[in-house]
């Protein structure tokens, strides 16, 4: 898709895995996952919301009715 974006990355030649690509990776490019169906595209969004598991009492109205 043509984008390139300077990261620092880590080696750590112990690991078994060839290339392991986290969080931060996916962010700085602008990666969607859709884990559930194996894919991912580039986000058309300038903002990513990172979502996760909250305590009920936390969330507001809108989230609550999800």
């Amino acid at each position: 898709m043509g984008k390139i974006k300077l990261i620092d990355i880590l080696i750590v030649p112990e690991l078994s895995h060839t290339l392991i690509l986290g969080m931060d990776f996916w962010l700085a490019m602008d990666i969607v996952p859709d884990l559930k169906r194996n894919v991912w595209q580039f986000s058309n969004q300038s903002k990513i919301e990172i979502c996760g598991i909250y305590n009920k009492e936390i969330l507001t109205g809108d989230q609550n009715r999800c």
